[in-house]
């Protein structure tokens, strides 16, 4: 089932934040108080959005995205901000929790939709493609 987040889903969304720094390989500490005040912007706010999918009656996936205008055009556009799904529960539950975004994304009036993949994995890339995502941007991280 997937549905927004709740206030008491508060330590399971930081802790699969936890898992999405490890995989991502983020070149930076992961900081718990950090991740728990993101949750509770995204849960909280109209323009933001933190869906998650549970299995085994508890949260095993979430969608975390923000609705802004687009500074070069004045349209709005969504954009997410993390999406994890643990491992052993992916598969149909991603295309749902997509469509989920793509609900509220038209809900927010915006004209765009991004979501992006963990570096040069290339099952996201697919997924993303056979759900009508093009290529948009390339980003490139060094640590200073």
């Amino acid at each position: 089932m997937i549905r927004e987040a709740r206030i008491e889903d508060r330590l399971a969304v930081v802790a699969m934040l936890k898992r999405f720094h490890a995989a991502a390989d983020l070149p930076f500490h992961f900081s718990p108080a950090h991740a728990e005040r993101q949750f509770l912007a995204y849960q909280a706010a109209p323009d933001r959005l933190c869906l998650v999918t549970e299995g085994d009656d508890r949260p095993v996936g979430v969608l975390m995205a923000h609705a802004v205008e687009h500074p070069f055009s004045g349209i709005r556009m969504a954009g997410e901000l993390c999406w994890w799904i643990d491992p052993a529960h992916r598969g149909h539950s991603a295309r749902s929790m997509v469509a989920a975004y793509e609900r509220w994304a038209v809900e927010q009036g915006c004209a765009i939709i991004s979501l992006a993949g963990l570096g040069s994995d290339p099952k996201p890339t697919a997924l993303y493609q056979r759900l009508g995502y093009q290529p948009a941007e390339l980003h490139f991280s060094k640590t200073l």
